[in-house]
């Protein structure tokens, strides 16, 4: 009784030690985004600090998981979470190192001024920081299906700020060649936040699997 007590509570443990591992990965978007906004050198450092303890989150948190799977042997539900955790924290992991990417920009562009003001590009950040929420919302209190609603519909809010962003900077490019490597960072770090759209998504696929045992794509 004691041996199965123990086990729920490493189970506990490893659902809290994930969500901590996402609200960080959520936490470093808006970091990101405001050190390129800002020009802020130390910002981006804060993010490239932060997006390493991630890395080590990621090496424990998987070994915690192969450890269950090694001593415990889980079966039905429990091991279908392990196997999603493990597919989750590498979502986390690849977010965290695209907001890596915007720090690096960000710090490869202190002396240049931006060639346009950001709004749309914060406004992809909030609602990508948004969607990982919802995702830690779901694992917190197991409403995975309203979570899938709002990812959903959100995804396809950054989809379609993502297209605005790109047809602009390629207007400006077009307009005028000499912006074409400043125009080119922004629609880099656009297209990172799609992605981490993306990778919200994936985790809102793994928490369908990991609740219901159903596959599903989210589009």
């Amino acid at each position: 009784m004691q041996v199965r007590k123990r086990y729920y509570q490493e189970l506990a443990n490893l659902t809290k030690s994930v969500i901590k591992m996402g609200e960080l990965a959520a936490s470093l978007i808006d970091i990101a985004v405001l050190s390129l906004a800002n020009k802020d050198a130390s910002l981006a450092d804060k993010v490239l600090t932060e997006a390493a303890r991630i890395d080590d989150y990621e090496l424990r948190i998987e070994e915690t998981c192969i450890q269950l799977i090694v001593r415990q042997q889980p079966v039905a539900d429990d091991l279908r979470a392990i196997i999603s955790y493990l597919r989750i924290i590498g979502d986390f992991d690849r977010i965290s190192d695209l907001a890596s990417n915007i720090a690096r920009i960000t710090k490869q562009t202190l002396d240049k001024p931006l060639i346009k003001p950001l709004i749309d590009i914060p406004r992809m950040s909030k609602l990508a920081q948004e969607m990982i929420r919802c995702t830690l919302d779901a694992l917190e209190q197991s409403k995975v299906l309203e979570c899938v609603e709002k990812l959903s519909e959100k995804d396809n809010e950054v989809d379609a700020l993502w297209y605005q962003v790109y047809r602009e900077l390629v207007s400006m490019m077009i307009e005028n060649p000499r912006v074409i490597s400043d125009a080119t960072d922004l629609m880099l770090v656009a297209r990172y936040l799609e992605r981490m759209a993306d990778h919200a998504c994936n985790i809102g696929s793994r928490l369908i699997y990991m609740f219901t045992g159903e596959r599903r794509k989210l589009q």
